[in-house]
């Protein structure tokens, strides 16, 4: 017979999963919250906003806040879903902002009235805390563990948050482990369980 055995060291009572509490995000269009948001440097020496973006309203209102919180009461390296990671391209090869850019820059300045993006020197960090709409669209992916095909729901698209509230948005089809990549925005696999862990290194 096995036996195991409890201490305080490895019982805490606080640390506790509700059911349902991590059940699946569905692909849909959500008003959402930036967490935090930086300029990195892409695989091909692109410059693109690396924006973190958790769900602020409705039932899955917090949905990657509490996977991130989670997974950091048992791991010493804890990184933001990349399912919630939303990057844009700045500049096209004509070195004008790219339309993608622009759009998403719009947007956040209708969803936050008072909010501008002006000429000049751009801090991204200005985007933090700033409401914006989101679509998640579903894509398939192969478990690591197991080697299942599975889905998830990753960040897409950007709208205004009346655009959201509005139903005036498009959930892309399923976007399946065969099809081309996304040009605009990558998705991999985020570090939330042991079934879902990435490996390359996080944005922030």
């Amino acid at each position: 017979m096995l036996n195991v055995m409890f201490t305080p060291e490895n019982l805490d009572w606080d640390n506790e999963i509700a059911p349902g509490e991590f059940a699946q995000l569905p692909a849909d269009g959500y008003i959402c919250k930036i967490i935090d948001a930086k300029i990195e440097t892409s695989k091909n020496g692109n410059l693109m906003i690396v924006a973190l973006v958790d769900i602020n309203e409705g039932e899955f209102a917090g949905y990657f806040q509490t996977q991130y919180d989670r997974f950091k009461n048992s791991s010493s390296e804890t990184y933001w879903s990349n399912n919630a990671t939303y990057r844009k391209v700045i500049f096209d090869k004509n070195d004008k902002v790219d339309g993608h850019c622009t759009h998403f820059l719009k947007r956040l300045m209708q969803s936050n009235p008072g909010f501008n993006i002006d000429y000049g020197e751009f801090d991204a960090a200005t985007l933090k805390g700033k409401i914006c709409g989101f679509v998640f669209g579903e894509e398939e992916y192969t478990g690591k563990k197991d080697g299942i095909l599975k889905k998830r729901a990753v960040v897409r698209d950007a709208y205004s948050a009346d655009e959201i509230r509005e139903g005036k948005f498009k959930v892309p089809k399923l976007k399946r482990v065969d099809s081309p990549a996304q040009s605009s925005t990558s998705t991999v696999q985020p570090k939330t369980n042991a079934d879902n862990v990435d490996l390359e290194d996080p944005p922030f």
